[in-house]
């Protein structure tokens, strides 16, 4: 799911990156291309966050389910 977000920010920021630099450089463009990818991204990063912190649980879980199973 977060490969899917970075690569929609992507598709939809592009074409403004490419605008940015058509003619000649416009800092203004570019500013609001990059505000646009990061705006884009902010449920990329939610996602990889939740991801990391499901698996760190879910890793926990198992160790302590072996744990309990040793203690038997």
């Amino acid at each position: 799911m977060p490969l899917l977000g970075l690569l929609l920010a992507s598709v939809f920021s592009i074409p403004n990156f490419m605008a940015a630099f058509d003619v000649s450089f416009s800092a203004g463009a570019f500013l609001a291309s990059l505000i646009m990818l990061l705006a884009y991204n902010v449920p990329t990063l939610v996602f990889s966050l939740m991801l990391v912190f499901q698996r760190h649980r879910l890793s926990r879980m198992r160790q302590l389910n072996a744990m309990r199973v040793q203690d038997l």
